[in-house]
């Protein structure tokens, strides 16, 4: 290669350099720039409970900054869940419980109840609950027991009653999974 043509690619490798660094896309003045990388080590862990008209009640290990819109994306919504009144941009509070309400009868939303106290406080189940005499609204009180496995074990015990508290298996949407998690707060 000639001496020319050396010096050439070498002028080049500058305004390439320079056009690569003018094709970098520069954040608008009314963008906000945030890190778009976070260790979850750089996270704090909180720990907070979900009960009421949601898919899977419990506790919840989420982590320092999330919303109540990141809880329930965990937790899931049933058709009767209020979402009208939620502010989902809430931050969420280490240690607090988190009552979603269900629709009333008239179609008026309840908003979503915030109750301080600690994790090791709560208590979400005081009695067992009687399978073959309980109410929609008790059997809603249990684990991943939301409105439409409340009503199909409603609608199974009126053909038969249950004679165990394994019975409850038979219903359709109560898994082992399901029945691990009630057994312990159910009864005949």
């Amino acid at each position: 290669m000639s001496k020319e043509k050396r010096l050439y690619l070498l002028a080049l490798v500058p305004i390439l350099f320079i056009l690569i660094v003018l094709m970098i896309p520069k954040p608008n003045d009314n963008e906000t720039i945030t890190n778009p990388i976070l260790n979850v080590s750089d996270n704090k862990k909180i720990t907070v409970y979900v009960t009421g008209e949601v898919k899977n009640k419990g506790t919840y290990v989420m982590y320092e900054g999330k919303t109540i819109y990141d809880l329930l994306k965990k937790c899931g919504l049933t058709d009767y869940s209020d979402t009208g009144s939620l502010n989902y941009s809430q931050k969420l509070q280490n240690g607090y419980t988190y009552s979603i309400s269900i629709l009333s009868d008239a179609g008026k939303q309840v908003s979503i109840k915030v109750i301080e106290g600690t994790i090791s406080n709560i208590e979400p189940y005081t009695k067992k609950i009687n399978i073959n005499t309980a109410t929609k609204e008790e059997l809603m009180q249990l684990d991943k027991i939301g409105a439409e496995r409340a009503a199909a074990i409603i609608e199974y015990r009126q053909t038969q009653k249950f004679k165990s508290i394994e019975d409850i298996k038979k219903v359709n949407g109560i898994s082992e999974v399901i029945f691990d998690a009630i057994k312990d707060y159910i009864n005949v």
